[in-house]
């Protein structure tokens, strides 16, 4: 999901993160990227640790900054919007965080269009999402769009891991909802797909 592991523990980038900020803004000034771009890191080094009502505060902060800057939907407020709505899933408050992450999908097919690999990621995004909170029927249609798109796609493939993810995904929502041997099948599929990547 959202939480990658980074290359350092989280609570070492925002001591990093914290010192490099006021040094940046002085050097640049704060609407440089340099500035924002330590900000955004800041703010998800705290989600990381579960600090999410901090998070929030900051990229809801970062936000308002970063749109008087750039367009609606250009890749920087796109990411932070994706972030925001993180960090809300995190909290629970699945409602604003599928708006969040509804909003990043609408700017993706706006600037890239439906098929673009960023685009299939926001909606598989959106589709995870969906389960947490319950939706198995809408997080379903999404998750067999994004095969089939990612499938038929020249620049991703059936065997791109979002394909992959995706058959993960609606193999273990199949289970859940009682629906085995579509789930069977799935898996079936999943695990013949990644022989034909990796080897038997």
């Amino acid at each position: 999901g959202a939480r990658r592991r980074w290359r350092v523990e989280p609570y070492e980038a925002e001591r990093l993160f914290v010192e490099l900020l006021p040094r940046r803004t002085a050097a640049f000034g704060a609407d440089h990227m340099e500035v924002l771009s330590t900000r955004y890191r800041l703010a998800w080094s705290r989600g990381l640790q579960g600090r999410c009502a901090e998070a929030e505060a900051d990229f809801e902060a970062l936000l308002a900054d970063i749109e008087s800057v750039f367009a609606p939907d250009s890749p920087s407020v796109v990411m932070v919007r994706s972030r925001l709505g993180w960090v809300r899933a995190w909290q629970g408050r699945f409602d604003e965080a599928e708006r969040d992450h509804r909003s990043v999908l609408e700017a993706r097919v706006r600037v890239l269009g439906s098929r673009h690999p960023r685009t299939l990621w926001a909606r598989y995004h959106l589709a995870t999402l969906m389960l947490r909170r319950g939706d198995h029927r809408g997080a379903e249609r999404l998750l067999r769009e994004v095969i089939a798109e990612a499938e038929r796609g020249l620049e991703l493939g059936r065997d791109h891991p979002l394909s992959m993810e995706g058959r993960v995904r609606l193999a273990r929502l199949l289970a859940d909802s009682g629906r085995l041997e579509e789930a069977e099948r799935t898996g079936r599929a999943l695990v013949t797909q990644r022989r034909r990547v990796s080897g038997p």
